[in-house]
């Protein structure tokens, strides 16, 4: 929910307090003060604009629905429009947002207590606890002898609001801070809810008891008059009509005519409560009917002043009663008699004969309470004097004697405790404690830091400073009240009235109307757009006419006077009672403030300003003449440049035939260029053309002729040598540039010329002959590149692409079988390719061993039965050789895995294969990387034992030339 209520005259310090602070001067909004608000129903609080209508429509919303549930206009009663104008005064009083005790500033989030009885101020908590202290204080120092009348009178004492001056007990010092309403302890601050509120329904009862509750949210100051409708009747119940629950007792305006008890009727119009006695003249008797009076007839029974005087019924006594109807009773000495004293008793006496004395002592007991009377029985009262001796304690308890127990003793001693304020002796001969108060002047310096107290002297914080300054807004119509001492904090009340400055600009009827403000008033915003001679209108963003004369700054209002002598007694009889003195009623603080209030504004500040504007607006209407010239045209033309490359924008006030950066761009005589002159205008075909001076220095549309090419010629020939004409049209002649250029087999180098050499590359890509014969690029000599799939070299001359049929190859290449006899062969390359593939394999072998192609025959079964015959001798264990064609690295893992002597022989006699040395050399490796870090590890370790025993050496020779040491100043010790 938005906040609710007007901005006070500290809005905007310190963060928000009862108020919405809004600060839009263009639109309109709710005013501060109650003059600002005009009693118009609930449109008054709905058709406004901006924030502050929103939130007091928010606040507002359930009381203002309740009140029209049956079509009745609440905004026709003045008793509720006065009712809600006097809450939108608590919300933007100056008391909402200044606590009178500190005079700093209530924040949104502080904890505070607000008076209920009469003022409804807010003010900071703290400080009714810090009154009752200084009575407790106060208590104690005069009650130091007496504790239990100490606590008492701490117990009795009281605490009052500071503005008001009504006083609460200590059992009602506030404790919790509280929302207004009085539901919710604590309430948190939301930035969208009336400070120090809870947000929900007020629900407290509504004045007069009428047992509906308050419908607004809760909220500062008094709640409204009841809204609800209830059938009511008249005072006199004649008229019986539906009426507000707020104001439901009314007169119908008719005669009364109820039946007195005199029987008459009242003629008094319709009223409220009992009727008046009744007027009627005429003459009546006394009670004793021994005078009589013309009276009113609700004055009927008086009586005289005479004594009754009547016989008793004794015969011997008369009444002594004065005037009186009836009766006039029993003699009072009828019945038992006694002595004077009532200790001896008389049977049988007329009342005509007096007691007689019993001649004992009388014994009753004396007024002092202590004493009884020693004269014998006596009629009449005994004496008022007790002369009986008795010891007696001073009034301050310091000194006792033996007095007549009539007399009073006091002592010659001074009292030496200081006053209740704190600050003077008593010195009164034998004070009972209860010092007097002190006829001092206070005179200390007020938290206004203005004026002193002028207050007798006193304990505890001085009361506020009753003095109040009154500001205004710029044009009078809004005011507030600020309390002495916050004059620096101040800003200008929240007004909603128009600004009375009228605008000088050529908008003026147009802009809206803005509220009342100090300092400038707001720009004109609107665009010229005047017409200009140009055929535009004038494009300043904004209106360029001066503007109206500004309104001067506020300025803080200086503190206020002290007032007369008379006004400071009655201020030191009101506050001069500390923290134990009865309040004064709220009607009288009142006055107090309006006295002691101080009202700076005598003209409006915007009046001068007002006046200035019209005498401008006077003179410019007399003139004829605009308040202010427009400037020139700067409306974007676009203008083409002298070359026709593009347009530019440019003011239209300043827009010129120019030249841009671009160059001339158009085609040269050669056809292979354009003009890289920067732009410039070429003359139409026989038109005289002017000189290149003239163009740089004159106007840029005088013509220029294109510059001739004489460029050399740039066109790419296929190669990288340029051609060495100049700029030309056709093709370029053949390039003789001799060059050396590799053969296609790319065992020798070449000369060629560069055009025979480009065409070559061109022919051999393409697979085409020069001439049809040897290629221009072949050198002549065998290839010698590798064939793809055998070690040997190609035997053809010279060639491009891949060598010719390597599936051919006719090298002879020595094969083996696979057992140890190393049985022979000489086969085809060819041959062996064929043989491979025969047998799975890849047709690509290696030439560092022969290929295991042959077949096993009787001399290897016998070798390898010898073999199997000497592998159990020597403990190697046996080898197994397999009769298909294994790979030699078969061979050498099932040597490795038979004994160290067999195995050993049979691989000393294999010869290995590339990639199984490659992989022996590769297991060496890592086993020498091994027993490196194992060694490492090894060095490692013995360091760090090396380390650790020199440490320990380190530290058992430390120890032992300590124990040394020692030892050797024991002994100079003793020696000495």
């Amino acid at each position: 929910m938005p906040r609710v209520g007007g901005s006070g005259p500290f809005r905007g310090r310190g963060g928000p307090v009862l108020s919405n602070n809004s600060s839009d001067d263009e639109r309109g909004g709710v005013g501060s003060s109650a003059q600002a608000w005009r009693p118009g129903g609930p449109s008054a609080w709905k058709d406004t604009e901006g924030q502050s209508g929103q939130a007091a429509s928010a606040l507002f919303e359930q009381y203002l629905a309740a009140g029209t549930l049956q079509g009745d206009d609440l905004g026709k009663d003045q008793v509720f429009q006065s009712g809600l104008s006097r809450i939108r005064d608590h919300l933007t009083n100056v008391d909402s947002s200044c606590c009178l005790i500190c005079l700093n500033h209530i924040r949104p989030d502080e904890a505070v207590w607000s008076c209920e009885r009469g003022c409804y101020t807010v003010l900071h908590l703290e400080w009714a606890r810090s009154q009752l202290d200084a009575a407790g204080a106060k208590a104690a120092a005069r009650l130091s002898q007496f504790p239990a009348a100490a606590e008492e009178a701490r117990a009795a004492a009281e605490w009052g609001c500071p503005k008001c001056r009504c006083t609460y007990p200590a059992a009602d010092i506030p404790r919790q801070y509280k929302c207004f309403c009085g539901k919710v302890t604590n309430p948190e601050f939301d930035p969208w809810v009336t400070p120090h509120t809870c947000g929900e329904l007020c629900g407290r009862p509504l004045p007069g008891d009428c047992g509906h509750t308050c419908l607004l949210l809760c909220h500062p100051g008094p709640c409204p008059p009841c809204p609800l409708l209830v059938d009511a009747s008249c005072h006199c119940g004649r008229l019986r009509t539906k009426r507000r629950c707020g104001h439901h007792e009314y007169s119908c305006d008719g005669v009364c005519g109820s039946r007195l008890e005199c029987g008459h009727s009242c003629p008094d119009l319709c009223h409220p409560g009992e009727c008046a006695p009744c007027r009627v003249m005429g003459d009546f008797k006394c009670r004793c009917g021994a005078e009589r009076r013309r009276l009113p007839c609700g004055e009927r029974r008086f009586q005289c002043e005479r004594v009754c005087g009547k016989p008793l019924a004794c015969g011997n006594h008369t009444c002594e009663q004065v005037c009186h109807s009836g009766r006039c009773g029993e003699c009072p000495f009828s019945g038992a008699r006694t002595c004077p004293c009532g200790k001896v008793a008389h049977s049988g006496m007329s009342c005509a004969e007096r007691a007689p004395t019993c001649g004992a002592t009388c014994g009753k007991l004396l007024p002092c309470g202590i004493h009884r009377c020693n004269d014998r029985c006596h009629h009449g009262e005994c004496t008022a004097q007790c002369r009986g001796p008795v010891v007696k304690t001073c009034r301050c308890g310091k000194s006792q004697k033996e007095v007549l127990c009539f007399q009073e003793f006091t002592c010659e001693r001074r009292c030496g405790e200081m006053r209740a304020c704190g600050r003077h002796p008593c010195k009164r001969r034998c004070c009972d404690g209860n010092c007097p108060p002190c006829e001092e002047v206070c005179g200390r310096r007020l938290k206004c830091g203005n004026h002193k107290c002028p207050a007798p002297c006193h304990s505890g914080p001085c009361r506020p400073c009753p003095l109040t300054v009154t500001i205004s807004c710029a044009c009078g119509a809004a005011h507030c009240t600020l309390p002495c001492g916050a004059e620096s904090k101040a800003v200008p009340p929240h007004c909603s009235a128009a600004c009375s400055v009228p605008r000088i600009c050529r908008h003026g009827p147009q802009l809206p109307p803005h509220r009342c403000h100090f300092g400038p008033c707001p720009p004109c915003n609107l665009p010229c757009g005047t017409p200009l001679a140009c055929g535009h209108s004038c494009a300043e963003p904004a209106c360029h006419d001066p503007a109206p004369p500004p309104v001067p700054d506020f300025k803080p209002p200086p503190p206020p006077k002290a007032p007369s002598a008379s006004a400071s007694a009655a201020a030191a009889g009101v506050s001069g009672g500390g923290s134990g003195s009865v309040g004064v009623s709220n009607e009288r603080g009142k006055r107090n403030a309006a006295a002691g209030s101080v009202n700076i504004s005598n003209m409006p500040a915007v009046q001068e300003s007002a006046q200035l504007a019209l005498q401008m607006l006077a003179a410019s209407a007399a003139a004829c003449t605009l308040p202010s010239a427009c400037p020139a045209c700067s409306q974007p033309v676009m203008v083409a440049c002298v070359g026709g490359h593009g347009s530019r924008a440019m003011p239209c006030c300043e827009q010129r035939p120019y030249r841009c950066t671009a160059p001339c761009g158009r085609p040269l005589a050669c056809g292979n260029h354009t003009c890289a002159l920067p732009c410039h205008a070429v003359a139409p075909a026989g038109a005289p053309a002017g000189s290149a001076s003239a163009v740089a220095e004159a106007d840029p549309r005088l013509p220029l002729p294109c510059k001739q090419c004489d460029r050399r010629c740039e066109r790419p020939r296929g190669c990288s040598h340029p051609c060495p004409l100049s700029c030309h049209q056709g093709p370029c002649p053949r390039c003789e540039v001799v060059t050396r250029t590799a053969c296609m087999c790319g065992k020798s180098t070449l000369q060629l010329p560069c055009y025979e050499a480009t065409a070559a590359v061109g022919a051999a890509k393409g697979g085409a002959k020069a001439g049809g014969g040897k290629p221009v690029l072949s050198c002549g000599k065998p290839c010698h590149k590798q064939l793809m799939y055998c070690p040997h070299p190609c035997k053809a001359i010279c060639h491009a692409g891949p060598c010719p049929d390597p599936e051919t190859c006719s090298a002879e290449v020595s094969v083996r079988c696979a057992c140890p006899a190393k049985r022979r062969a000489k086969w085809k390359c060819s041959e062996v390719q064929a043989a491979l593939l025969q047998a799975g394999k890849p047709r690509t072998y290696d030439d560092t061993q022969a290929p295991r192609l042959l077949p096993c025959d009787a001399e290897c079964e016998r070798a390898k039965a010898k073999a199997a015959i000497a592998a159990p001798k020597s403990g190697a264990g046996a080898l197994t050789v397999s009769h298909s064609t294994e790979s030699l690295t078969d061979v050498a893992a099932a040597s490795s895995a038979g004994g160290e002597g067999g195995g050993a022989k049979a691989a000393g006699k294999v010869r290995l294969s590339r990639a199984e040395r490659e992989a022996l050399a590769a297991k060496k490796e890592a086993e020498r990387r091994r027993q490196e870090r194992l060694q490492a590890v090894v060095r490692g370790v013995v360091l760090a034992v090396v380390v650790l025993l020199g440490v320990l050496l380190a530290l058992g020779a430390k120890a032992l030339l300590a124990r040394l040491d020692k030892q050797a100043q024991q002994w100079w010790a003793l020696e000495k």
